[in-house]
């Protein structure tokens, strides 16, 4: 039986881990990641590195949008892991499973037909 986690438990409880992660040893995070990847607490978003952050919205039309900032002077190259979109800076199509390239301190938007 799986157990639920609400939103606020699971805030409580990312936060705190937050705070305890630089203190862990690698065996504890395989472990602690291990975990929540079995739980379904992980996302694609998850392996990004330390420098890129994504934030994920939806559009006044209905559509979802997924937000990625580089903050980091080196450039980033990623799997695009979400269903195909479009880049909207670059007006570019973006398949899923496609690289999606971040400049150095790049911000990268891409918009999914509405569901």
């Amino acid at each position: 039986m799986r157990s639920t986690i609400s939103p606020c438990s699971l805030s409580t409880m990312t936060s705190k881990l937050s705070n305890l992660w630089p203190s862990m040893v690698p065996t504890q995070r395989k472990k602690v990641v291990r975990s929540s990847s079995l739980n379904s607490l992980t996302g694609p978003d998850q392996t990004l590195p330390p420098a890129v952050k994504a934030k994920h919205g939806t559009s006044r039309a209905g559509q979802p949008v997924h937000y990625y900032f580089n903050f980091s002077p080196a450039p980033h190259r990623r799997v695009y892991p979400y269903a195909a979109g479009r880049e909207l800076l670059s007006n570019r199509a973006l398949p899923h499973g496609s690289a999606l390239n971040l400049d150095p301190w790049g911000v990268a938007i891409v918009e999914q037909p509405a569901p």
